[in-house]
């Protein structure tokens, strides 16, 4: 039975999903007024974030037109869905979703264009399971940070390479019932695209494999796919959910494993804030790295290219751990 504050939460949710979707009605009215271009016609789907659209664009080509929702920058973690990029939706087929409590902003769509087929693309994946109690976080302090909490499950599994290999498969799948006319087409593009994966991975593994120090402090809990595939060791993560900032006690048991762990660096996000954390380090004496958990900048304009930054970026700051 939910308490007085979660059924508080729950009619706030419900209540902003009405308004909502009352608003996004009334933009597409006005919008339906305009003149649609003949491009309409043309089959289009939509990523949440840009990991997974970088992966669809590589498997559909130029057969389909791939819309991006979140925009640069941004954390899905702390993301609000707005009319305007409904408005963009309109005419997809498909919206692609990494799920687990990551993405679910886009329950909104549904409200206001329920042709629209929501796929969660870990069909396969070997889920990693996370939550407060991973990090011994109370339960007062993990209340409300959906995200994480979500059947315990960690959501950023695109941040290993051969779950991204997975991904584009059950991406593949989904297209070709789509559009099964160019089947051919985009299983050839999906085998090529494997290739290039196959190949990050081989260069990725040369530059962190022997490293003297691999245990690592992340900003938050979105590593560890990413670890478990290239042989780091996560001993801690800075917030213990996305945007929430870690208590005085949480930060004294942070520094005692940084302390036993022998860990010289730290890692912000630049999807979040890292004045605190930027704090710690230079109380520490700690080298302060930025790692980059989804991409779509300059320097990681392609999910290959965001995950070899990552490992520059970790074989750096890990080279010359004692």
């Amino acid at each position: 039975m939910m308490n007085k504050k979660e059924q508080s939460e729950r009619a706030t949710k419900t209540k902003r999903c009405l308004i909502f979707s009352m608003v996004v009605a009334l933009f597409l009215c006005l919008d339906c007024s305009k003149p649609q271009s003949s491009a309409s016609a043309r089959l289009k789907v939509a990523a949440t974030i840009f990991p997974l659209y970088d992966i669809i664009r590589n498997v559909v080509g130029d057969k389909i037109e791939v819309i991006e929702i979140l925009p640069p920058g941004a954390s899905p973690h702390t993301f609000d869905l707005r009319p305007q990029q409904v408005l963009q939706l309109r005419g997809a087929r498909i919206v692609f979703r990494i799920g687990h409590g990551l993405d679910d902003w886009t329950d909104a769509i549904v409200e206001v264009l329920p042709d629209v087929k929501r796929v969660v693309v870990d069909k396969g994946v070997r889920l990693i399971e996370a939550g407060a109690e991973e990090h011994g976080v109370s339960e007062e302090e993990g209340h409300g940070h959906e995200a994480h909490r979500h059947a315990g499950v960690n959501p950023h599994y695109w941040l290993s390479i051969s779950n991204g290999k997975i991904v584009a498969r059950n991406v593949a799948e989904e297209i070709i019932r789509l559009d099964p006319s160019n089947e051919s087409y985009y299983r050839a593009n999906m085998k090529a695209y494997e290739s290039k994966l196959d190949a990050a991975k081989q260069e990725i593994d040369g530059l962190l494999r022997n490293l003297p120090n691999k245990k690592i402090i992340t900003f938050h809990d979105a590593w560890p796919y990413y670890a478990e595939e290239f042989g780091l060791e996560i001993v801690g993560s800075f917030e213990p959910f996305p945007g929430k900032q870690p208590t005085p006690r949480y930060l004294a048991e942070l520094q005692k494993k940084i302390q036993e762990n022998n860990v010289k660096a730290l890692f912000s996000e630049p999807q979040l804030s890292s004045e605190t954390i930027v704090a710690l380090a230079n109380d520490m004496g700690l080298k302060l790295y930025v790692l980059d958990p989804e991409g779509g900048s300059e320097g990681r304009e392609s999910y290959i290219e965001l995950l070899k930054h990552n490992a520059e970026i970790i074989a750096e700051a890990l080279s010359d751990g004692k």
